[in-house]
């Protein structure tokens, strides 16, 4: 899942202009993006993160589900 930041400084799921960084689509990876404070941090950006992020990523999927289980 492709993450980028919009001129607001907002996070954008999918696809979206300027820099932006993947994530896999797995909730423990996210979990841990977001323990280790990755995404600003690979984003190059101050970055507001929405708090239901895992589920929004999982939903954005085709399918609307995890294919990892």
């Amino acid at each position: 899942m492709r993450l980028s930041v919009d001129g607001a400084g907002l996070l954008v799921l999918g696809t979206g202009t300027g820099r932006g960084t993947y994530l896999c689509p797995r909730e423990t990876c996210v979990e841990q993006a977001l323990r280790k404070s990755s995404i600003p941090r690979r984003l190059r950006a101050t970055v507001e993160i929405p708090s239901g992020l895992a589920a929004s990523v999982i939903a954005a999927l085709p399918g609307g589900r995890n294919p990892h289980g």
